[in-house]
């Protein structure tokens, strides 16, 4: 592994240390991957269903909550993995 990669590794485990010492005995640590390739973490309450988990996971990725359309085109999406 090259300097820069265990660099980036370092830094990825860092900011998971710090989300899970930041988040509740509630709570836990989610994650998601920027455009960029750069991982972020978030913490969630522990009971939130896999559809808030993704919806805030498009918000840290893109700046923004999710739209009807977006809504439309997931549901659409998961449909044909599930047929596939």
């Amino acid at each position: 592994m090259d300097l820069l990669s265990r660099w980036r590794s370092r830094q990825n485990r860092h900011a998971f240390r710090k989300t899970k010492a930041e988040a509740g005995e509630d709570q836990m640590v989610c994650g998601t991957v920027l455009p960029s390739g750069k991982p972020v973490y978030f913490s969630m309450p522990r009971s939130a269903t896999d559809t808030e988990i993704e919806a805030k996971a498009f918000e840290v990725r893109n700046g923004r909550g999710l739209l009807p359309g977006d809504t439309v085109l997931r549901e659409l999406a998961a449909k044909r993995m599930s047929t596939a």
